[in-house]
């Protein structure tokens, strides 16, 4: 019964650090395009808020249904190399994660680095699940309004 509690725990962590991890990159992506490349869009704002919107779906998409799978997958495989081996978790996860991250490619490495350290943090200062409840849902909500207003944009029903 206690490992079911600790499964669940670990879900609830993954999806707030998955949570964190995207405001984050998508916070830093507009910030980065706004200063950098704001000079070189020709249809001004519009076309970082589309870019910006583009990048948020990808990085929702991949960090929800394949950040957090290969996580909880990583952080169990590198707990049983760990006993094994008698190395220590975190090199064995931080291993584990990097070779997940890259396999999607190299610019995935970034959202998969960015996920393992907001994970570590979570793990030595708990967030209450009720917050990370919230903003997942939000996101879910956010995603949805973007994906329905580029279905638009683009004429698809």
């Amino acid at each position: 019964m206690k490992s079911k509690a600790g499964f669940i725990e670990n879900i609830k962590r993954k999806i707030i650090a998955g949570s964190f991890t995207i405001i984050f990159l998508v916070s830093i992506y507009f910030i980065v395009s706004a200063v950098l490349i704001d000079a070189t869009l020709s249809r001004g704002l519009s076309e970082l808020q589309e870019d910006t919107a583009y990048t948020y779906i990808i990085l929702f998409y991949g960090v929800f249904f394949y950040g957090v799978p290969v996580s909880v997958i990583s952080d169990s495989l590198a707990k049983s190399i760990a006993i094994t081996t008698r190395q220590k978790e975190i090199y064995m996860t931080t291993i584990l994660h990097l070779l997940a991250g890259s396999i999607v490619g190299l610019g995935s490495l970034i959202p998969a680095v960015t996920f393992l350290v907001i994970d570590r943090l979570i793990i030595r200062k708990p967030i209450h699940f009720r917050f990370g409840a919230i903003m997942f849902i939000s996101l879910c909500a956010m995603t949805y309004l973007i994906d329905v207003s580029i279905k638009e944009v683009f004429g698809l029903s």
